[in-house]
């Protein structure tokens, strides 16, 4: 049986969703809304939901048994594409998708903003629906930054530009591609989902290499990121560094930025951190293409104040700024924050194991001269410890059991100076997110100064 939905995409079912966290329970709502029946629709997650409609549910350790029951399986980004269950579906006529695909398939890629890499996709894409909302451009944003694709349906036209955060879950198995796709520095993550670090990249590229000729690309002009974007068979602007802008769309001098003769200093911004002008250099060049000129951006960019979590000024304290950087679940994110402090500064480190190499930032830490203390939390202390023993970092650092414990011990250290929470790891183990691990954070200084108010 095939349901119609609108004369670009039909779907046939009977339909599964696969994964029924927040997206698939995004998608189940949607298909509810285009009025496939309830007995058309199966739901396949190892943990049982609690529904309220008569849904036939597949669950416990073998709940991807089934699929057969299907005609086309909806699966969620958390969910690996290469389930060998999945690929026997496939093999046999079952039509796999996802989110994206479908939204992708029902409206288009036209005025469609696609952003991922390894750091900074919701910093740029919070920046880009910034300058839009300051220069009168209608957009929805959505994808991996918080809101479903599908959920974005019931607002959109066709002159809304349409800002998606789009991680490798999303993009490892995408067919199409967004009208303008952005790449930014691509390095590792997720090699804990992924089979390899060639798989990985191979996901992230199809954001560039499912492009056609009209299409469009904005990218960070080296290494791994210049090589997926140079997929791409449209237009491809690049973002690079001290270089000569005959060949970058944009270049980063210092903390300047220089696109069109324009400059944009990072001292007449509110946020923190050099890198954050790479995420101003993407997000001014998207937002050119829907015809807010570079002099406008740089203006709307000097009033941005940053996203939560995002190395974050969270306050001043008798001599202390205390910094909030809990988004920071990878070692370069971490790389990027320790860069951006100039004075003397302890840092807050560890978390859950994502089996990812920390010799880089052991190196980094060691070579820093305002770092005075490192505290260790989490799963992953002892593996950050002996990266950084093996460097030589000579200056004092301690493992905790505990956050809690970890701000007490560096508080005793620094007197004057900076605390910086950018833990180069994910929070699980110790906390549900990196939102909750941030908050924590946050209560901690604000008790600490109310105690110690005078």
């Amino acid at each position: 049986m095939i349901s119609p939905i609108n004369n670009k995409f039909s779907l046939k079912l009977p339909v599964g969703i696969l994964g029924f966290g927040k997206e698939g329970q995004s998608s189940l709502q949607w298909l509810l809304k285009q009025g496939v029946a309830v007995e058309q629709i199966k739901i396949f997650d190892k943990q049982k939901p609690n529904l309220k409609h008569e849904i036939e549910v597949f669950s416990g350790e073998n709940y991807l048994e089934n699929l057969d029951k299907c005609a086309t399986i909806i699966r969620s980004a958390g969910v690996q594409p290469f389930l060998s269950e999945l690929e026997e579906f496939s093999c046999v006529g079952g039509i796999v998708t996802s989110q994206i695909q479908m939204f992708l398939g029902l409206y288009g890629p036209k005025n469609v903003v696609g952003i991922t890499g390894t750091m900074g996709k919701g910093s740029c894409l919070s920046m880009i629906s910034h300058i839009f909302s300051q220069n009168q451009v209608s957009h929805l944003v959505g994808g991996n930054f918080g809101v479903p694709a599908l959920d974005l349906t019931a607002n959109i036209d066709e002159k809304k530009v349409v800002i998606l955060e789009l991680s490798s879950f999303q993009l490892m198995d995408l067919n199409i591609a967004p009208e303008v796709a952005v790449v930014l520095k691509t390095t590792v993550d997720h090699l804990d989902w992924h089979r390899s670090l060639d798989e990985y990249h191979l996901a992230k590229s199809r954001i560039a290499a499912m492009q056609k000729s009209e299409d469009s690309c904005v990218a960070w002009g080296a290494g791994v990121s210049a090589e997926l974007a140079s997929k791409s068979m449209g237009k491809v602007e690049f973002i690079g560094e001290n270089n000569n802008l005959a060949t970058l769309s944009a270049n980063i001098d210092g903390e300047k930025l220089h696109i069109n003769g324009e400059t944009l200093d990072l001292q007449q911004c509110q946020v923190e951190g050099k890198h954050q002008l790479e995420n101003m250099a993407a997000a001014t060049l998207v937002a050119r293409k829907f015809g807010v000129s570079v002099k406008k951006s740089f203006a709307a960019l000097q009033n941005y104040v940053g996203l939560p979590f995002r190395l974050q000024k969270i306050a001043e304290n008798r001599g202390v700024t205390y910094y909030n950087d809990s988004y920071a679940t990878r070692p370069d994110a971490t790389i990027a924050a320790v860069r951006a402090m100039s004075e003397e500064f302890a840092l807050i480190l560890g978390g859950s194991d994502k089996g990812v190499d920390f010799s880089q930032l052991a190196a980094e830490l060691t070579e820093n001269k305002f770092i005075k203390a490192v505290a260790l939390m989490g799963q992953n202390a002892e593996i950050i410890a002996k990266n950084l023993h093996k460097h030589g970092f000579s200056k004092q650092m301690q493992q905790f059991m505990s956050l809690k414990e970890a701000f007490g011990w560096v508080h005793e250290l620094i007197t004057k100076g900076a605390i910086l929470l950018s833990p180069a790891s994910a929070s699980f183990g110790l906390f549900a997110n990196y939102v909750q691990r941030g908050e924590v954070f946050n209560e901690f200084i604000f008790e600490y100064m109310s105690k110690n108010a005078k």
